[in-house]
C-alpha cells in the first residue's frame, strides 16, 4: 500500500489523540492548534514538534505513534520524485531531530521498558536501510542518538 492520507490528515490525527490523552497538552499546545485551525502548510518543523511532545508528556502509544510520524514523513519523501523532494514545503522530510525525538519518545513510553532497546535498535536499522537506499540523505545518527 501506498501513502493514501495527506500530511494534513496523518498530522491532525496524532495531534488529536495527544490532546484527547494529555488534557495538559491540549492547554499548552497553542501553536500547533494555531496551525491546525489556520490550515497552514504542515512541514518537518510541525512534525518534529509533535514528535518532541509525544516524548514530553509520555503515553502509552508515544514510541508507537512516533515512529509513525517517521516512517509517514519517509514514505512522503520516497513517494515524492527526487527532483521535488529538495525545497518542497508539503514534504516533511526527517531530519536527525526527527530520529533522536522518536528515540525520546520510545525512551519514555510506558510498559515498554522491557522492549525499549529493540524498538531504538530497529528505528537505527531501519535508518541505515533508508540511507543506503538513497530515500533519506543528510540524516546520520549523532551521539544524542546513541545516548
Amino acid at each position: 500500500g501506498g501513502v493514501t492520507k495527506s500530511v494534513e490528515d496523518t498530522f491532525g490525527y496524532a495531534y488529536n489523540l495527544l490532546c484527547e490523552s494529555s488534557p495538559s497538552y491540549a492547554k499548552e499546545s497553542s501553536e500547533l492548534s494555531r496551525l491546525m485551525e489556520n490550515e497552514q502548510k504542515i512541514g518537518t518543523y510541525h512534525f518534529n514538534q509533535l514528535i518532541f511532545d509525544l516524548a514530553q508528556y509520555p503515553q502509552s502509544f508515544s514510541g508507537l505513534l512516533a515512529q509513525d510520524l517517521l516512517e509517514f514523513m519517509v514514505a512522503r519523501v520516497a513517494s515524492t520524485p527526487k527532483k521535488e523532494r529538495e525545497n518542497n514545503p508539503n514534504v516533511p522530510k526527517p531530519t536527525v531531530e526527527t530520529i533522536n525525538g522518536v528515540l525520546k519518545a520510545w525512551m519514555v513510553t510506558p510498559n515498554y521498558h522491557d522492549a525499549v532497546a529493540r524498538r531504538v535498535e530497529s528505528v537505527l536499522a531501519k535508518l541505515a536501510g533508508w540511507q543506503s537506499d538513497g530515500t533519506l540523505w543528510g540524516v546520520t545518527p549523532d551521539t544524542v542518538s546513541y545516548n
